[in-house]
């Protein structure tokens, strides 16, 4: 469409967004469609829920909807009349002004109170969606001093990396900005891996020579095999093996979620070492594609130097180790093992009256964090695997666009 509205998505619209799932609900289910009175995100019907009041979160909006909070007009209806979804905005109360992120939703109903086991009237507030609140309980004291060089990385099935600026910024193939997501005033960017944890899950459940299906005990026996391996081998183990991992598509840097995984340095070899081998390079790809991300937002106007690493990924000590010394920035850890309940409470602690803003809350309850330092001599060998995989990429973009465009002439030709 070429609608400005992808200036804010990193250039097309992922069909994780909520636009694209209601579009094919209204083209192939009419008679479902018809029968919709009001759409919410979670966060929004949670809270309607626990108060009776029905009212939106501008994170969900601009986060999920082409809905642009810095515009006078924030709805890109132009859009919504060329895609034929122009009646969306007819359903439940979507062209009211949404609360922002802390401020006062409701307060707890008589209905909601018997459900939660609450009084009622405690004050509930505007939340957010789940990832941005994760970020919020692991981004640390001093974060409003150095907006511009934090990130945080929520690892777990996919990982998500958010980055706040003060100032409006276009990242190609980075979700973004959204104008007021959760940090009134600033902009967030959020980049990701579709894959991530569910890759390491792969290699377990399809190598012939892995340890049987994915479980927990499974991925601590691998990687502490590999981190022995490691050990004793030094850091060039499966030093010919490399991944970019990209199995259902690359969210970001790309944008592009038709691109499919490149591997190198497999074989006939179905061994428990070649299993090891492999489970270690996906890992390595994942951390070496995290720090693709940070040099993209980094060449887009951020300083990025500190990661503030939360999720699922913490339980597994080989992506830890790889995150600590293949990021090419500090790595920190957060002493809390639920990051988003921790994101969640600073937000109400804001709507209670505890804390004038979000920043004070997150001074106030941060937890306390630990920086990883880096095996010097580790770090500075995942230099090698960095641009072996930057090759590797760039051959892989290559590749697929000639694949495409030998497709389209033989739809041509056909």
């Amino acid at each position: 469409t070429g609608d400005r509205y992808l200036d804010h998505v990193g250039g097309s619209v992922s069909p994780e967004m909520h636009l694209p799932k209601l579009l094919w609900l209204k083209r192939h289910r009419p008679h479902d469609w018809a029968r919709l009175s009001s759409i919410r995100d979670l966060c929004d019907e949670l809270a309607r829920r626990a108060t009776g009041v029905d009212r939106h979160s501008v994170c969900g909006l601009a986060c999920k909807m082409p809905y642009l909070p810095a515009e006078p007009d924030p709805w890109r209806r132009d859009l919504l009349i060329q895609l034929g979804i122009s009646d969306l905005l007819g359903l439940g109360r979507l062209q009211e002004t949404p609360g922002r992120v802390g401020t006062v939703h409701g307060t707890v109903s008589s209905r909601g109170a018997a459900d939660l086991a609450v009084p009622a009237g405690i004050p509930v507030s505007v939340g957010l969606i789940d990832a941005e609140a994760g970020a919020l309980g692991v981004l640390g004291r001093g974060f409003s001093a150095r907006v511009n060089g934090t990130l945080a990385l929520i690892g777990g099935t996919s990982t998500c990396y958010m980055a706040w600026a003060k100032d409006k910024r276009r990242v190609p193939g980075v979700w973004g900005p959204f104008k007021d997501a959760v940090f009134p005033g600033y902009w967030m960017h959020e980049a990701g891996q579709s894959l991530s944890g569910a890759a390491l899950d792969a290699v377990l459940a399809h190598h012939p020579g892995s340890l049987g299906e994915p479980s927990a005990r499974a991925h601590a026996e691998t990687t502490r095999t590999i981190l022995e391996l490691l050990d004793s081998e030094g850091p060039a183990f499966a030093s010919r093996r490399h991944v970019v991992p990209d199995w259902l598509g690359n969210r970001s840097p790309l944008g592009d979620g038709s691109v499919r995984a490149l591997a190198t340095g497999l074989g006939e070899d179905t061994s428990p070492r070649a299993f090891l081998e492999h489970y270690y390079a996906t890992a390595r790809s994942l951390a070496l594609q995290s720090r693709h991300i940070i040099d993209h937002l980094n060449a887009h106007g951020y300083a990025i130097d500190r990661v503030m690493l939360s999720g699922g990924h913490l339980k597994n000590p080989l992506l830890v180790r790889l995150y600590r010394d293949a990021l090419g920035a500090e790595a920190v850890t957060s002493d809390t093992p639920e990051p988003v309940l921790l994101g969640t409470a600073m937000v109400a602690a804001v709507a209670a009256g505890l804390y004038p803003d979000l920043f004070a809350a997150l001074e106030a309850m941060a937890p306390a964090q630990r920086l990883l330092p880096k095996d010097r001599g580790s770090a500075h060998a995942h230099d090698a695997p960095y641009r072996i995989y930057l090759k590797l990429f760039a051959t892989r973009n290559e590749i697929d666009a000639e694949a495409r465009a030998w497709l389209a002439a033989s739809a041509t030709i056909s």
